[in-house]
Formats: C-alpha cells, sequence, structure tokens
C-alpha cells in the first residue's frame, strides 16, 4: 500500500512539474511589442535588424509530426503491448484474481454494481479501485497535455507519459516480487498499476489520432468493424481505411494476448517486465531518438 501511495504521489509530481514547464513555455512565447531603437539582445545587420528567434520556435521543434500510416503503425505496437499486459493478468499468474482484466474495464463495472447489490463489500471496492485507476491513468494525461494536436506528439510529454507507465508496471513488478500470494489487497494494487499505465496509454494515441486508434480496448473497435464490414457490402467504401486499420488493431491485441499465455506459463510474474521494458525504451527513443 505504501508503494502504492508513493508511486501515485510521484505520477502527480511529475504531471505538476510538465504543466509548469509548458506554463512557463506559454509565458515565455508570447509576443513582446518590439522597439524601434535596437537593444543589446538586438544584432544591426546590413538590410535591417535581427531579432533571437522566439521561444514559439523551439516549442515547436518539441512537436514530432507523424503521418496517418505511421501514427497507425505506432497504435498496433501499443495495441499489442496492452494485449500483452492484459494477457498476462487474465492467464492466471495472479492466484486471486485469476482472470482480472486491466486493459479494459467493462467487466469491472459489472463487477463492481455485481458486487454491491451481493453486498460483497471486497469485490465491490477492488472493482472500484480498478475503474478509478484507468480513470485516473486517462486524466494523467489530460493534464500533461490539455491540448493535444492530431498526428502531433509533445516530445516531452510523450516521454514522460511512456515512462510513468514503464514506473507502473516496475511497482506493480516489485509488489508481486514481495507480498505473500494470498495478499489480496496487493493483488489490487498489482491490478490498479496496470490499469494506470493502461488508462494513460490509451488516452494518448486516442487523443492524438481522433480515436482512430484506441488501442487498450476491443469493444468500440468490434462495434465499428461489423458496421464499416456491413457498409463495405452495401458499396459504402468511405469507411474502408478505417475498417482495415480496427482490423489490424484487433490482430494485434490477440496476438499480445496469445504471447502473454506462454510467456507466463514460462516466467510466472517476471512477464510483467516485458511491458515495463518496452515502454521505458519507447519513452527513451521519443526523448532522444525520433
Amino acid at each position: 500500500m505504501k508503494l502504492s501511495c508513493s508511486l501515485i504521489a510521484l505520477l502527480l509530481s511529475v504531471v505538476a512539474t510538465d504543466n509548469a514547464v509548458g506554463a512557463s513555455s506559454r509565458a515565455a512565447s508570447k509576443p513582446v511589442k518590439q522597439s524601434v531603437i535596437p537593444t543589446a539582445f538586438q544584432k544591426i545587420e546590413s538590410g535591417g535588424i535581427t531579432t533571437p528567434t522566439s521561444s514559439s520556435s523551439s516549442k515547436k521543434s518539441e512537436l514530432i509530426s507523424i503521418s496517418q500510416g505511421a501514427a497507425v503503425g505506432w497504435g498496433m505496437l501499443f495495441t499489442a503491448l496492452a494485449g500483452f499486459s492484459n494477457g498476462c493478468f487474465m492467464s492466471g499468474f495472479l492466484e486471486l484474481l485469476p482472470k482480472q482484466g486491466v486493459a479494459a474495464v467493462t467487466g469491472a463495472w459489472t463487477n463492481s454494481a455485481l458486487g454491491l447489490a451481493s453486498k460483497n463489500m471486497k469485490l465491490f471496492y477492488g472493482q472500484s479501485a480498478i475503474i478509478a485507476s484507468f480513470i485516473f491513468g486517462s486524466m494523467i494525461y489530460g493534464l500533461m497535455n490539455p491540448r493535444p494536436q492530431l498526428f502531433k506528439l509533445d516530445r516531452k510529454v510523450t516521454s514522460s507519459a511512456l515512462g510513468l507507465s514503464s514506473m507502473c508496471f516496475l511497482g506493480a513488478f516489485w509488489i508481486l516480487d514481495h507480498a505473500g500470494k494470498n495478499n489480496r489487497i496487493a493483488a489490487y494494487e498489482v491490478c490498479c498499476l496496470a490499469a494506470i499505465a493502461s488508462g494513460l496509454q490509451n488516452s494518448l494515441t486516442s487523443a492524438h489520432t481522433g480515436n482512430l486508434c484506441r488501442t487498450t480496448h476491443l469493444t468500440g473497435i468490434s462495434s465499428d468493424v461489423g458496421t464499416f464490414l456491413g457498409q463495405s457490402l452495401r458499396g459504402n467504401k468511405t469507411n474502408l481505411f478505417k475498417l482495415q486499420t480496427f482490423a489490424k488493431l484487433a490482430v494485434c491485441f490477440w496476438v499480445g494476448g496469445y504471447v502473454a499465455y506462454s510467456l507466463c506459463q514460462t516466467y510466472k510474474t517476471d512477464a510483467i517486465l516485458i511491458p515495463a521494458v518496452l515502454n521505458l525504451v519507447l519513452a527513451l527513443y521519443t526523448q532522444f531518438v525520433h
């Protein structure tokens, strides 16, 4: 419990730092009235006066523009990662919660209602905590990037979000490694940390693609695949690209779950380190390479 509280406090502190940096950069980018007389910060050259480049241009350099095709490719990678982490939790490596999903919370909403209706308060509180964790993860990204732009990623915000997701999985691994198998509270803490990471990831991908790439749950995608397939069969090809994209995302999620089963059978709870490492690698790649 102490570790989970510490992680949540750290998440909020990082968000606050990002917001402070963003506010200072926005304040610095406000236009300032220029004096006609050259100052020490201006350089007189033949033909006129040149001023230092404003901070708005440096702010623009922090934005990574991606094509629609590249966005789909990244979405497929994140969807496979979400399918893997969800497959780990539903493959039974948590003995007390053998079939607990963490990438989507539709089942958690139902289980929460059933727990309260049957007066099973442990079930009610546990499932409600997972729901709140997923929402909390999405809220974190909303705080980090309140005005997302389509197909443009803020380098610092994106790498920070992926780094936080990695920390959540690392925290989950630490709890699994130190808590006893019969500790139900610890089992729910692990699920909550994974749900926070899922919420972060889904908010990131959906916000920058106009919901083209929703990477952690397949209910809406499955519905859209059926709708667009029916339209296509009747000659309406308007949403053919979306149909192809959603089909790719669905396959990637399925493959992630398929791979998770065999790795969990072999490496048990250590398999949760895979999404932790991959998120960290993607965070470093976004910050220093892309």
